[in-house]
């Protein structure tokens, strides 16, 4: 006996079953079969124009009707104008990303440094829209004032070794 089968004793009468009081019953239980799921594989995705031409179409498929010529192109009308819309919209988004904002956080916090890198790129942006150079970087800035030291230490030891002028009569 498997564990699939499950057996019942019924009471029966001996002098019809050649003297057994019990009468067994055998149930098989089916076995299981799990079904397997299909991957789900996409079609296109469905856009408001699409749906506008299939409603036009089973309303007027419905009653028998042909589809009027004017009512056919309404779907992709919508999608254009739907695709404009979003195109600005986009564009609205990706210009407010370049904005900074108009109170500037505390210094020293992770967002003023944010803001400081941000102010920098759209002033770098400006100028090389204009056709001037980029602003100048940290160690751009610090080998310039390096250079303006060499040169006042220069300047400063020329003037010790000089020895003094007299003014002279002629």
């Amino acid at each position: 006996m498997s564990k699939r089968q499950i057996v019942f004793r019924v009471a029966c009468d001996p002098a019809v079953f050649e003297g057994a009081t019990q009468f067994p019953i055998t149930i098989t239980k089916p076995p299981i079969i799990e079904a397997k799921a299909k991957p789900f594989i996409p079609g296109p995705p469905m856009t408001i124009g699409k749906e506008v031409d299939e409603a036009i179409y089973e309303w007027y498929c419905a009653r028998g009707m042909p589809v009027p010529p004017d009512e056919l192109g309404v779907g992709a009308l919508i999608d254009t104008a739907n695709a404009a819309e979003e195109s600005k919209f986009i564009a609205t988004i990706e210009k407010a990303e370049e904005e900074l904002p108009s109170v500037v956080p505390s210094y020293g916090t992770p967002e003023f440094w944010d803001y400081h890198r941000k102010k920098k790129e759209l002033e770098n942006k400006r100028r090389a829209a204009a056709g001037l150079p980029p602003l100048p970087t940290k160690k751009e800035l610090e080998a310039e004032k390096e250079k303006k030291r060499a040169e006042k230490a220069a300047k400063a030891a020329a003037k010790i070794t000089r020895p003094p002028q007299t003014p002279s009569s002629s």
